[in-house]
């Protein structure tokens, strides 16, 4: 069979046209039933071949006229398969063609509503994928999952959204002002879905599993290695008499931090947001920020606070020149993020590779208890792909976008060589990103 070219407006009328024809079960999926059950299909934590789910489709009451007329509608459910495939791999959520929301919330809980119709097959396609859902959702995501399905069925009958009404509403707001707001979390539960997805198919090509939350880190004798892996003694690194009071404090944190990081100096922007326990130590916080943002440490790196910065100690003295020295530089190993962030919209910088100059803004945006079935560092979103190490900087930055999408400059083939064909300045993998975060946990104490 050829490959399936993109799917198009025709291509959706070919199959709502065909999926519509009298004679079929009554039970069968219409073109919109179909889009919502592929959606669900695409983010099932484990691959599902097209092989699989095309006999569901054409089921067997319904032949196709002709051998031409079946061979287009597989054609066009395999392309109607890789636009979904396409959207949720680069978190571009959207509907296909066909489907259309309408503009007053409950008209979408009608029988014949596109959106309510699309509810219904999601629904289908994830009941069918259920075992594999069961299978492999570790257990601290199960009321995650339950709260997206709750969204994502919400359109596909009147019913099954005055039973969510009846149980979750209790009198505090009508069916019509419930309707409207799952309407707005509609997209956000989407992406979840996918999200959620991914990050599960990836943990489990990686690890054949998805691995439990860390076990809260046994006592260090004061004469054995620190567990930083700074090679030190316990007793001369983290656990050194001078902490502060407040360090001692701050490790005992029992909240959770979301972040938000973003790159100076890049226009569109890219950036991430994720969580972290509140009492992280900056070194360990270096990783993260490492991963999420995907850098390769490569380079050296600092924080900096007002005048305050936190760096790993190196015998470099820089002089300084002026009547109002900043304070000396503080080890990161023995400084932890709640010192200095304390409330929301409390910021600080972390600057890497002195050369380039990346600079990236971190932001609090949240406070929440931590979880301790919960793992983290967690990455929850993010936009746009990290730049090439050693692009120079966001200036430099900003000419070799120029260059790789000018097929006629004289260095794009070069550049493209340089930085690899399948560089995209718009692609952001969050599953692999947290598949790497779990990695982390393992390799490094937080």
């Amino acid at each position: 069979m050829k490959k399936p070219k993109k799917f198009t407006a025709n291509d959706a009328r070919l199959l709502e046209e065909y999926f519509s024809r009298p004679g079929r079960a009554e039970n069968a999926l219409t073109y919109q039933e179909i889009t919502g059950f592929l959606y669900a299909v695409a983010c099932s934590p484990e691959l599902i071949m097209p092989s699989e789910w095309l006999d569901l489709i054409f089921e067997p009451e319904r032949e196709p006229s002709s051998t031409v007329e079946a061979s287009q509608v597989t054609m066009a459910l395999l392309s109607l398969y890789n636009l979904i495939l396409e959207q949720v791999a680069e978190s571009k959520i959207g509907f296909p063609p066909g489907v259309t929301v309408a503009e007053d919330p409950t008209a979408n809980l009608d029988e014949d509503a596109p959106l309510s119709r699309w509810s219904k097959g999601w629904a289908a396609g994830h009941n069918w994928l259920s075992d594999l859902w069961e299978e492999n959702i570790p257990e601290f995501l199960d009321n995650e999952l339950g709260s997206i399905m709750m969204i994502l069925s919400f359109f596909s009958n009147r019913k099954v959204a005055r039973d969510f009404h009846r149980e979750i509403a209790k009198g505090k707001e009508s069916l019509e002002e419930m309707t409207g707001s799952m309407l707005l979390l509609l997209p956000k539960a989407m992406d979840a879905y996918a999200d959620l997805g991914m990050a599960i198919a990836d943990a489990l090509d990686e690890f054949g599993d998805l691995p439990e939350p860390p076990a809260r880190a046994a006592k260090v004798g004061r004469n054995e290695p620190c567990p930083c892996g700074s090679g030190v003694k316990f007793k001369k690194c983290c656990g050194a008499p001078d902490r502060t009071e407040v360090s001692s404090q701050a490790a005992q944190d029992d909240r959770a931090y979301e972040l938000r990081v973003t790159l100076k100096n890049i226009s569109p922007p890219v950036w991430r947001t994720f969580a972290v326990p509140a009492g992280i130590r900056l070194d360990f916080l270096h990783h993260v920020l490492q991963t999420v943002m995907g850098w390769t440490d490569s380079h050296l790196h600092q924080f900096k606070s007002g005048r305050q910065v936190f760096e790993l100690p190196h015998d470099d003295d820089f002089p300084f020149f002026g009547d109002d020295p900043p304070p000396p530089p503080r080890d990161e190993r023995k400084a932890r993020l709640n010192e200095i962030l304390r409330n929301p919209g409390d910021r600080f910088t972390y600057l890497y590779d002195f050369g380039d100059d990346w600079e990236h803004v971190v932001k609090l945006e949240k406070i929440k208890p931590l979880d301790p079935e919960t793992p983290l560092p967690a990455c929850l979103k993010g936009k746009r792909s990290c730049p090439p190490e050693d692009v120079g900087g966001p200036w430099g930055y900003a000419r070799f976008l120029e260059i790789i999408v000018d097929e006629d400059h004289p260095e794009h083939e070069e550049t493209l060589e340089w930085a690899g064909d399948d560089f995209d300045p718009e692609l952001f993998d969050l599953g692999e990103v947290n598949r790497k975060l779990f990695e982390l946990i393992g390799l490094v104490k937080r």
